[in-house]
């Protein structure tokens, strides 16, 4: 069996493609199971969609973003922020749709 290693510590990494269109991929690490929220929001700190709100086993994962809001509406070019919240880890970082 080929198993991956589990990660030594929590991480965001910076999504990609960015800047984007259509789509991004955004991924990310977990040492332990935990309770995870990956949210994009707005320059206004508006939510404009969370993307997954769960508990994960640890490990790596991929999540994509259409550059949709939650009500699948596509919104307007420009900078947005992915935060990702994992127990007590928080990270952002900045993405952009360039349409």
């Amino acid at each position: 069996m080929n198993q991956k290693p589990v990660p030594q510590a929590f991480a965001l990494r910076q999504n990609y493609p960015n800047p984007f269109n259509p789509s991004t991929r955004i991924e990310y690490e977990l040492p332990t199971t935990s309770q995870v929220k990956i949210s994009v929001y707005n320059l206004n700190g508006q939510l404009v969609q969370t993307l997954f709100h769960g508990e994960q086993s640890a490990g790596r994962y991929t999540i994509s973003w259409d550059g949709k809001n939650a009500n699948g509406n596509s919104i307007a070019s420009g900078l947005y922020l992915v935060r990702m919240e994992a127990g007590r880890y928080a990270a952002v970082r900045k993405t952009v749709i360039a349409k």
